[in-house]
């Protein structure tokens, strides 16, 4: 015995609004994408865990950032605490205290055993790449920078031009 074929038709809820326009276009075009590979799908992985650990990272301004980072690489650590004391004072992107205090203790901590750890050269080498990512933030969350350089603007005179 076989059963009917059922058709599912949407139910439409008087309740919501309806979607917004060109939805349905979106949607046939995110059905329309080929499944990622596994090797796009290590890469966002990876990308997605890079960016996990970006918000433990202050948004100093451009010349505070450097010279963290010349600290970090002169005396690992130095450079990361000298950061923590600046998110309390200088930094843009938390401005809940909740956040500050947040950043601040894992800066701070982070500093210590970077400094601790610099009889190792794995202190060295965490500090001197802490210190970078100060630098990056300080371009991407500060200064309000986009991602990709390529795509940066250049404001020439009224106009606008690509770099």
């Amino acid at each position: 015995m076989s059963y009917p074929k059922q058709v599912l038709q949407p139910q439409v809820d008087a309740t919501q609004p309806p979607p917004p326009p060109g939805y349905e276009e979106f949607r046939a075009s995110q059905a329309a994408q080929q499944p990622m590979s596994p090797e796009e799908m290590k890469q966002n992985k990876a990308r997605r865990a890079l960016l996990g650990f970006m918000h433990m990272l202050p948004a100093m301004h451009q010349c505070m950032a450097w010279t963290c980072f010349i600290l970090n690489c002169i005396v690992p650590g130095i450079g990361t605490i000298v950061a923590a004391f600046a998110v309390l004072t200088c930094c843009s992107k938390h401005p809940s205290i909740k956040d500050r205090c947040r950043v601040f203790c894992i800066n701070f901590w982070f500093g210590w055993l970077q400094l601790i750890s610099s009889a190792l050269i794995v202190g060295f080498i965490w500090a001197a790449w802490w210190g970078w990512l100060f630098v990056v933030m300080s371009y991407i969350g500060y200064h309000d920078a986009p991602h990709i350089p390529e795509a940066q603007e250049v404001v020439v005179g009224e106009r606008r031009e690509e770099k």
